[in-house]
């Protein structure tokens, strides 16, 4: 089974999100703050990090960019500020996806098998 971390803030968002990760047979963690992600996502070992960008402690800028010091893990950003800078910024840290909230469940799981096929091809 693939592992994933979600890291956002907004229980409105991660509630259904864990529990459709679960149903679709994934491993699923939730971290709720930046400033404590990096040290999760080390422990968790996740296939496939979700990550908000705005987040209590450090953003989800900060935190790929911290992820990238010592992984590829594949990051899939989220964010309801909807901007083509954040998008650049997002990708120029190492994204591998952004997507735009709100946003369809059913997208989010095409976007995540996407991500994680060509990961591990």
């Amino acid at each position: 089974m693939q592992k994933i971390m979600l890291v956002e803030d907004n229980r409105e968002i991660s509630g259904p999100l864990m529990k459709l990760l679960t149903v679709k047979g994934f491993i699923a963690s939730l971290c709720e703050r930046g400033d404590l992600a990096v040290n999760e996502i080390k422990k968790f070992q996740p296939d496939l990090l979700l990550l908000d960008v705005k987040l209590p402690g450090l953003d989800g800028f900060e935190i790929c960019q911290k992820v990238r010091q010592f992984s590829q893990l594949p990051v899939i950003f989220m964010s309801a500020v909807v901007s083509t800078d954040m998008h650049i910024k997002a990708f120029k840290l190492g994204a591998d996806d952004f997507l735009d909230k709100p946003f369809c469940m059913s997208e989010l799981l095409l976007r995540i098998n996407a991500v994680l096929k060509r990961s591990h091809d």
